[in-house]
This record gives structure tokens, sequence and C-alpha cells, in this order.
């Protein structure tokens, strides 16, 4: 697509130039699914004629057609209403050539329109001039009736669309008339619309981008870097604007074709050719086609000559690039050539890839980071997300959609459109009541934040977008960073560069190819040393794969770098090691490894539950399960009854004591005994713990303290091979001992005997005393053992220290040690308040340490803990966790408690 703008529109006299066997691009931006690619050679030389008004030039071009006036006004209708304006009837157009009617200045466009795409007229850049000067003499000659005159940039910006109405209209077109007036209305719609009334966020980057134009030493290539939907196209569109108001400059807005079968030095002679009759340089007959040398020293003539400063405004380059994503040897001398000439001409390039010019030329070249397009900001996001009718949405929440989207508008678009459409789910889902806040959202809300909550932010029906979604990826790239590219699409998560080389071997090198070709983030990736895409391009690339059927294959091999991840890797967070645990048990549950995905958040789902994945978890464990026959393999049986009873039982709020509960655990547990399924183990002492749960809930003491006894003894091993798990596995020795101490206090508060009250009081004391030192030995190996353990095993380490902390402060309480107690509250809470906590556990440690100050005659501190307990709960209450309410009442008993001690009866 080429346009151009001049500052003298008028010519006396008309020479109709065309010349045979160059090639143009047609001007359909790449993707548009209504259009044919062609590409049309320049026009043929004619015989000069003489017209000197707007209607006799128009009855010169039909007639030389051989058509009728009815023939071309039978294509008016169909053309006239694509772009808004009223239709010129058959009476107005006969009127109008006869020079008894003059012509509005909206109607030059779709007139003109008419005569080429409606009618397979051709007409030479020198008569497309001569329409536009005779149509303005006729309007501007009006005594009655006189029009305002429009300004200068209004006629400069219809020349540039009727340059590109010219690049549009193939030479031989074998389809009918009315075929081509409809086709040509979608690509109306997507080629000829120069409105920037729609453009928001761009005036820093735009005025960065006008500064070329003063800087000095002169500026002669600026490239314009961006993948799909950055809004390149756009932006060049804004500086044609501000171009067109100035007389001083001379824009010339040129698009590539997409047609694949055109090559870069075929673009090259195509570009030349139209820089050349645009600057009214007179072309070649068509057997003597210049040589490459000779027409890029016409061009740099003609640009040196110009009065104005020439511009041009070029989109779309990326396709002048070769295989590997360089210059050609004839694009690199057309370049050389123009960046050492001595001329004030300028070239804005946009383009998706670049391979930097690395000429001595470089003081006149801006590329690289300088000129790439960032990302819309936040604000801006939300501002296009309610122009699309997201008016009733939070703007915090339209914010957050938008950086999901990566600031890039064409991606908002796309997802705003597929968002509005009936949705519906395929998968089998329980049926829930809506809770009280889902009902106070309103629909458009509730869209967004599932979009929010989702993996990804389109689906496989997305049709539309899928389409535009598989142009997104450059056919440039090499196979292995083709591979790089699928497996970080397929992850939720940025990759950290060293597991790059996990994918292939060459992992550093095919990242930088991907950064080359504008497909990756450059801020997130340079700020937390993690590879990440732009969102647009993951969505791509994951339809990609889901289009090959290979997607599942792909996270096969994910799986194995996460776990890699998890055992080897850095972390920068815990909501970042969450966010690892909760995609990998996704990725085992999609795979129906549900051993794999039960002992996995057996061991570190708290992160998943402290930091916001349960719901999810929960809600895709239960879709997965109720897909396919899990029941059919021992491993997959053990792994279903896990996650059942561990964690959907936890998330859906059920019965945690129910008969089916125990049964299914009490069956594991035996499995795990006679060896009928390997279980890791962390899982071990998971069944261990609810084995001898339910022992002493039966107050069978004696048999839970052989039992664990037994147990530790047996696998003792663990204390060398596996510290941590073993240290879980003798605090379950303080487990029974504690539990078996309550037991016997709460029996001598009931014994009427004093002696054997006192006895058990004693026996009581003696037992909490030793699960006090045994919690103290399992948190002195936890400790001495964080030093050497993995980012994620500090992690649960602390976790778990805390939870130890909480139950040694307990027992301390109840043998008299308060001020040991108050130091293992202290430590607990700094662990628990930097995270290391599952919901609803920090809010009963406040409580607890409360509790504690109160014992301590403390009662002001005291009740401020108790405030704090009560905050922390209640904010749980309105997210609407189910068990919230429950223990908020005990929050509340323990607190009255408090009240009473201090005398505020009526409190």
């Amino acid at each position: 697509m080429c346009s151009c703008m001049r500052k003298h529109l008028g010519q006396g006299k008309m020479e109709r130039k065309w010349s045979k066997g160059m090639q143009q691009p047609q001007s359909q931006k790449q993707g548009d699914p209504h259009l044919n690619i062609r590409v049309t050679p320049l026009r043929t030389a004619q015989p000069i004629v003489h017209v000197n008004t707007f209607g006799a030039f128009l009855r010169y071009l039909r007639e030389r057609e051989q058509l009728q006036q009815q023939e071309v006004s039978e294509t008016f209708p169909d053309i006239f209403q694509t772009y808004h304006v009223p239709t010129l009837t058959a009476d107005m157009y006969r009127k109008l050539e006869r020079g008894k009617r003059a012509p509005q200045f909206e109607e030059l466009l779709p007139l003109y329109v008419s005569f080429t795409a409606g009618n397979g007229m051709l007409l030479s850049p020198e008569e497309r001039r001569t329409y536009l000067h005779l149509a303005r003499l006729k309007i501007e000659s009006l005594q009655r009736r006189r029009p305002k005159l429009r300004p200068e940039s209004e006629w400069r910006l219809l020349e540039i669309h009727l340059a590109q109405i010219d690049q549009d209209i193939p030479l031989k077109d074998s389809t009918k008339d009315s075929e081509r007036t409809k086709n040509f209305r979608a690509q109306a719609h997507h080629t000829l619309s120069f409105d920037t009334s729609y453009i928001v966020g761009r005036e820093a980057w735009h005025t960065t981008m006008l500064s070329y134009l003063e800087v000095v030493p002169l500026k002669k290539l600026v490239v314009i870097q961006g993948m799909m939907g950055a809004g390149k196209t756009s932006s060049l569109k804004l500086l044609l604007q501000n171009l067109l108001e100035h007389e001083e400059y001379w824009p010339i807005f040129y698009t590539f074709s997409p047609a694949s079968d055109i090559t870069p030095d075929d673009h090259l002679d195509t570009f030349l050719a139209t820089i050349l009759a645009e600057l009214y340089v007179a072309e070649p007959e068509a057997t003597k086609t210049p040589p490459l040398t000779e027409r890029i020293e016409q061009v740099l003539k003609r640009l040196t000559e110009a009065e104005q400063r020439v511009v041009l405004l070029v989109d779309d380059a990326q396709v002048i690039l070769d295989q590997l994503g360089q210059l050609t040897e004839n694009w690199r001398q057309f370049l050389t050539a123009f960046l050492q000439h001595q001329h004030r001409a300028l070239i804005y390039l946009a383009t998706r890839e670049w391979p930097l010019w690395s000429g001595r030329e470089r003081v006149f070249v801006a590329d690289g980071d300088e000129t790439m397009i960032p990302p819309l900001d936040p604000r801006t996001g939300a501002e296009i997300w309610r122009r699309l009718g997201f008016t009733d949405v939070a703007e915090e929440l339209l914010q957050q959609a938008a950086e999901r989207c990566g600031g890039n508008a064409l991606m908002i678009e796309l997802r705003a459109a597929s968002l509005q459409r009936p949705r519906f789910s395929f998968s089998w889902r329980r049926r829930t009541e809506p809770s009280s806040s889902q009902e106070k959202k309103n629909e458009q809300q509730q869209l967004v934040e599932r979009l929010l909550a989702e993996p990804h932010v389109f689906e496989a029906a997305d049709f539309e977008a899928r389409q535009l979604l598989l142009q997104v990826i450059s056919k440039r790239l090499s196979s292995d960073a083709i591979q790089l590219l699928e497996v970080v699409s397929a992850s939720p998560l940025a990759l950290p560069f060293p597991l790059l080389a996990e994918i292939n071997q060459q992992g550093e090198y095919a990242f930088v190819e991907l950064l080359k070709a504008s497909l990756v983030d450059r801020n997130a990736t340079g700020l937390d040393e993690r590879a990440y895409l732009q969102p647009l391009v993951r969505e791509a690339g994951v339809q990609k794969l889901l289009v090959e059927e290979r997607l599942g294959e792909v996270e096969q091999r994910l799986a194995q770098m996460y776990s890699v991840w998890l055992d080897q890797g850095t972390f920068q967070s815990e909501q970042e090691q969450a966010a690892l645990v909760t995609e990998l048990a996704i990725l085992y549950l999609k795979q129906h490894r549900l051993l794999e995905a039960a002992e996995l958040l057996i061991e570190y789902g708290w992160l998943s539950f402290a930091f916001g994945h349960a719901s999810r978890l929960a809600r895709v464990t239960d879709e997965i399960m109720r897909s396919f026959p899990w029941h059919l393999s021992a491993e997959n049986e053990a792994g279903g009854q896990l996650l059942h009873h561990y964690l959907l039982a936890r998330s859906l709020d059920r019965d945690l004591v129910a008969p089916e509960r125990k049964k299914a655990y009490l069956s594991l547990y035996e499995a795990m005994r006679n060896g009928s399924v390997a279980f890791k183990p962390r899982t071990l002492v998971h069944l261990v713990h609810h084995k001898l749960r339910y022992l002493t809930l039966g107050k069978q003491y004696a048999e839970a303290w052989s039992l664990i006894d037994q147990v530790c003894k047996q696998y003792e091993d663990l204390q060398d091979t596996k510290p941590i798990t073993y240290a879980e596995l003798l605090d379950r020795r303080a487990y029974v001992l504690g539990r078996w101490g309550d037991f016997q206090d709460a029996q001598a508060k009931k014994e009427q005997d004093e002696a054997e009250a006192t006895k058990l009081h004693e026996e009581a004391f003696r037992l909490r005393q030793q699960a006090v030192t045994v919690h103290e030995q399992c948190i002195a190996l936890l400790r001495r053992y964080e030093r050497f353990a993995s980012p994620v095993e500090q992690s649960h380490i602390r976790f778990k220290r805390a939870r130890l902390l909480n139950d040694l402060a307990y027992y301390q309480r109840s043998t008299g040690h308060l001020e040991e107690a108050k130091q293992a509250m202290k430590e607990c809470l700094k662990l628990k308040e930097a995270g290391f906590v599952v919901p609803g556990s920090l809010a009963v440690s406040y409580d607890d340490y409360g509790q504690l100050l109160g014992q301590l005659g403390d009662y002001q501190e005291a009740l401020a803990y108790s405030d704090r307990a009560l905050q922390v709960l209640q904010k749980l209450v309105d997210e609407g966790h189910s068990s919230a309410p429950r223990e908020k009442g005990m929050l509340l008993v323990n607190r009255g408690r408090l009240l009473l001690q201090l005398g505020r009866l009526d409190q």
C-alpha cells in the first residue's frame, strides 16, 4: 500500500503514464480473511489528454473504459454506503459530468473508489492528482451555497487515501462487478481509515518520535519495532497527522504487501518504483528497467532536490528480511546509500523484527530499545476496556486486565469481544450456590474476574482470535527458537534463564532470536531474569500447539522442567514457589497422575493454600476426577482418595471426621503398610498422622504411642536422607504425648478422689513436658538443616517451625513456663507474619498470644492481639471462607474471657 502527499495538487494538463512489468503490493494488512492477495503492475503509458473541468475529466475516464453512465452509477450504492456517505443517484452523476453539480468533499473518496475498485479503472499518479485538483477547483469556485473551505491538511490526507486505493486495485480481475464491490466493502473497513481519535496513551512516545525530526546530526532511519498489536500502524498514523499540519514536510505512506510469494528483493523493486512515481520521476520503458544502483541514485537525487523534507512512513517492514531475519544484500545496499547520501529525508520504518543496524552509519540511525514501542500503561489499558463496553467494572480490575493482556491494544480488543459472548462449560462441575459477594457483582465484573483467574487469556473456542494469533509468530524462527517458544508459551509461569537449557542446548541463542523478533517482554525479562514472552505471543504459542494437537506433549516436558526447578532452582519469593507448586500439581492432574499431584500437595500444598490457589486447585481437581475412571489403577485410586479427602474436603468445607473419610485414610494406611502402593516419605508421615489421629480420637493413647514409637524406629534412616520429613515424623510423638496429657488433665478435673486427681494431674504434666521436649528437639533439627536446604525446602522448614513453635508455646503454657512460651510465640508470629502460614492460622496464633499475655497480666496488649485476630478472621469471612464464621465465634469466646478478667462485664 502506498500513499503520498505533495504540497501542489494543481496540474494544468494531465499525462497518463503507465508502465508494464513493475509490481505493486496490495494494501491489504496481513490476516484479512476477506481479501485475496494480489500484486498489481504500475500503469501503462497513455496519450496526453487535455481536460480542464472536473465533469469533463470524469466523462473522459468513463469513455476511455467504454462504460455507460448507468454502469458506473450501479456501483455507487454499496461503496458509498461503506463510507457512510449519501449515495449519488444516476441523475446526480449525470449532472456531475455536465458540470451542473459540484461534488461534495465527502463524496470524492467513495466516487474515486467507485471508478477504480468498483469499475476496474486504473489511474496513474498524475491522473489521481488531476482528479483532486479539478474537484477542488470546482468546489472552491462555487458562488452560491459555497461550502466551508477545507484546510490544506484535509486535502493532503484525502490524496493519501486515494493513493491507497490505487495500490489496492488489481490490474486483471476476473470477478464480477457485484462481487468486486462487495469484497471492497470489507477491504475498505480494514485499510482505508486514518482516523486517530481512538488512539490513547501514546503522547510521550509520539513526542519522542517527532523529536528525531529536529536532532543534530539528522536522523535518517528511525526503526519503530514492536510485536503484532503493539500499535505500530497507529503510531505511524499519529506521525502522519502531525506531518500533514506542517507545509515543510512531504509525507509518503507505504505499507508492504504480506503476500508470501514476494521476495525481499521484489519488495525493494516495488518500493523504489512507487517512491520514484510519487516523487514525480518519469517511469522507464517496461523493457528498460535500470539497474538497482541507478534506481537508488534516482531516488536519492530526487530526495535531495525536493523543496520539502520527504518523510517516508513505512509499515510492515518485517517482510523485507530474509529467512534468517537479516537484511538482504540489495536492501543493505539501498539503506547504506540512503544513510550516506547528503539529503534531509527520513524513514520511519515500522516492523515486528529488526536485526539492528551494524554499519558505520549508526549515527544516522535510531533503533533497538530506544525506539521500541512500549506497552500501554495500566490506566490507558483500562480506558480501552471501558471504550469497549466494560463501564461498570472497577478501575483496579480493568487495570489488572490490561496488564494481563500485556498492554497490547489488539489483545484487549480480541478478549473484550470474546468475553461478551455466551460461554458454556463442557466439563463436569459441581453446582454451588453463589456467595453473597458474587451476587453483588455485575456480569461484566464477573467476566473480568474470570479472565484474571484463568491460566490462559483465550480459550480454544475463540476461533476469530485463534486465526489472528496464528499470524503472530514469525516464520523465520529456527527450530531451536520455536522449541523454546512452544515450551515457554505453554508455561503459565515465566521460566528462569538456567531452566532454558533444559529445553535445548542452544537455549541462550534461541532466546536472543525471540528477542530480535519482538516476541519477548523486554522490561519484565530484564527486571526479573525470567523468560517472559509478550502475552499475545504466549497465547499465539498455545493456539499453535492446540491446532497441532501437541499441547499435551509439551506439557509433559514442562512438568519435568517444573520438577527440576522445584528441587534445584531459586525463587524470587514464596509467591513464586506457591505458583510453581500449583501449576505443577495442575499439570499432574491434567496428565492423570493423581498420586503425584496428591503427594506434591501434601508436602508443599500449604504454599498454594497460603497464597490463594486453593479454590482453583479444588475446582480443577474436581473437574478432572469427574472426567475419567481414576479407580482403575491402584496408584490413581490412592491419589484420588488423598485428593478427595485432603484437598477437596478442606476446600469444600466437608466434615473432617466423617466416617467415609476415616475409612479412606485407614484403607490408605493399610496400603502403605502392606506395600501395595509405594508412597513418598512425606505421604507416609501424612498417613501415619491420620492413623494416630483416629486412635487418639478413640482414646487409644497407649496404642497410638506404641505405633509412633515403632514407626520412628523403622524409619530412623530418614534422619540422614530426609531430615525435614524425619523431624515431622518425630513431632508425631509430641502430638500423641500432648493429646494424651490433655486427656489425663481432663480426667483429673472430673475425678472426685483427690489423690487420684493429683496422680492424674502429675501424669498429665509429665506427658506435656515430654511433648515440650520433643517439640524442642524437632525445632532444633529443622534449624540445623535450614542452612543446607534448597529454597523451597527452606520455606517449608519455616512453615513447619512456625507451627511447631505455636504447639510448643501451648504446652509450655500448660506446664507453667510462661516466659518461654512468650518467646516461642514471638518467633512463631514473626514467621507467620512473613507469610509462612495458611489462611486462618495467623488469627489463631494472635489469639493464642493474647491469651498468654492475659495469663502474664498484660491485659491491654492481650486485647490488642485479640483485636488483630478478629480483624484477620473478619477478612476471611468477607472473602467467603466457609469455616471462618465458626472460628470467629471461638475467638469471640476467648475475647470474652479476657474482658471478664478485666471486669468489663458490659462488653
